[in-house]
């Protein structure tokens, strides 16, 4: 199946696959999960919005809770050239996914008192304390200047930390080899200096992402993949 790539990145759809075929309840349900009906029933014109905009080529959006499915809208197209309409049980690509698995990370320290998305990144990782930012380029010259602030884990979630999106120089294979732990990872992040004053400006920022892994690995004492493991993976399979 031709899949449209602007539909294909939406990772609104990702589990539209694994539950297209469990039946949605209405209003009744939703009412009873403590969810406004007409909230629920505005996502549709919402999404044929984004369509009609061409901001998107179609999506898959669905709301629910353990055991029911409260909302299941499918909008647009699949394929676009062939006007294809898209279907709830549609295949995407998609990607980055582990960004709003370390979120979740985040979150479950957050209500367990580990850690505040407000707190300062060098709080968790000191390396980051002292981190410059790009005050002015000019030909070969680099001013640095310090931020205004430091780097929060709010920033970190909503990529708008100011640290280089990239891996560091010398490390540009990382995420094809994966042959560097978290903890260097970070270390290598914290001697660069910022792009732009924390909370300024949005960038797409995988090595935030990297940096929140390691906040996790401290917080909690585990490594990345025992803590997902044993907190979020494992009670999922029952």
């Amino acid at each position: 199946m031709k899949v449209n790539r602007s539909a294909a990145f939406l990772n609104l759809a990702f589990l539209a696959a694994f539950v297209a075929a469990m039946p949605a309840h209405g209003e009744d349900a939703a009412r009873k999960a403590g969810l406004d009906p007409s909230k629920l029933s505005a996502i549709r014109g919402r999404m044929e919005e984004f369509v009609a905009r061409g901001e998107i080529a179609g999506a898959v959006t669905l709301v629910g809770r353990p055991g029911e499915i409260l909302s299941l809208e499918a909008v647009g197209f699949r394929d676009l050239e062939a006007q294809a309409s898209m279907k709830p049980d549609a295949i995407f690509r998609i990607a980055s996914m582990t960004k709003p698995i370390t979120a979740i990370g985040i979150m479950i320290l957050e209500d367990e008192g580990k850690l505040s998305t407000d707190d300062p990144l060098e709080k968790h990782l000191p390396e980051f304390k002292g981190q410059m930012v790009i005050k002015e380029r000019v030909g070969g010259t680099v001013t640095l200047a310090r931020p205004s602030r430091p780097i929060t884990l709010r920033d970190l979630l909503t990529h708008t930390s100011g640290l280089p999106g990239g891996p560091p120089p010398g490390l540009g294979d990382f995420y094809k080899r994966r042959d560097r732990t978290l903890a260097e990872m970070a270390m290598a992040s914290s001697q660069r200096p910022l792009d732009f004053e924390p909370g300024s400006r949005w960038s797409y920022c995988n090595a935030g992402i990297d940096a929140l892994g390691r906040v996790i690995e401290v917080a909690s004492g585990k490594s990345y993949e025992s803590f997902f493991a044993e907190r979020v993976f494992i009670p999922l399979q029952g």
